[in-house]
């Protein structure tokens, strides 16, 4: 995940509302990047440009509220290339598994993350189901995978400011290496596995 930028978390932390409310702020101010929208993952404030699209402001709070990704980042299709609220077309159309997520039971809504942490809000698993803490990113990449169900299979990790360049961290265990690399990089990311203290005291481990 991404997390806010330093002028957004000015502009965040201005606001005196409450835990149960999302913010959408609309600013004719263009983004350096040129999007025209951002909401982080899981959490509580968004942003949108007056003339961007209609669609826009939903496909921002499909990334807020409801934690839904990219196509291209959970798939692996072309960017702009389907009708789905959340590639960017024009399209506005939920697919099924996005369905399925904001349809979850066990979904939590105002469940925010803490605006200046950029660390998963609850305990994880790993496709072996090892469960682990990561304070670096927020932003999981589950993919069109179902079994083992409730893993992450992978970590978006920003390489900017505004996240608009990531770096993609996909679990791997194959004898010689275990946990989650990217292409290129020898190093993985430095998650911390529960101990068995750790795990008596956390029996309930998010599962998405």
């Amino acid at each position: 995940m991404s997390t806010y930028g330093s002028d957004q978390l000015k502009i965040n932390s201005l606001y005196k509302g409450t835990d149960q409310r999302y913010v959408m702020f609309v600013t004719s101010k263009q983004a350096s990047t040129g999007a025209d929208g951002y909401f982080r993952l899981n959490g509580q404030f968004g942003y949108v440009v007056r003339k961007a699209k209609n669609k826009t402001a939903a496909h921002e709070l499909g990334h807020g509220v409801f934690k839904l990704e990219h196509p291209w980042e959970e798939y692996g299709s072309i960017q702009s290339n389907s009708n789905l609220l959340m590639d960017y077309s024009s399209g506005e159309i939920i697919s099924h598994l996005d369905w399925k997520q904001i349809n979850d039971p066990k979904f939590k809504i105002y469940a925010f993350q803490k605006q200046e942490s950029g660390e998963f809000s609850e305990i994880q698993l790993t496709p072996e189901w090892e469960p682990f803490k990561f304070s670096g990113s927020s932003t999981y990449i589950s993919g069109d995978i179902t079994s083992p169900n409730g893993a992450v299979h992978g970590i978006a990790m920003c390489k900017n400011d505004n996240c608009s360049d990531k770096e993609y961290y996909y679990w791997v265990n194959n004898g010689t290496k275990k946990g989650y690399y990217a292409e290129g990089i020898a190093k993985p990311l430095n998650i911390t596995y529960l101990n068995q203290k750790e795990k008596d005291a956390n029996p309930a481990i998010t599962l998405f």
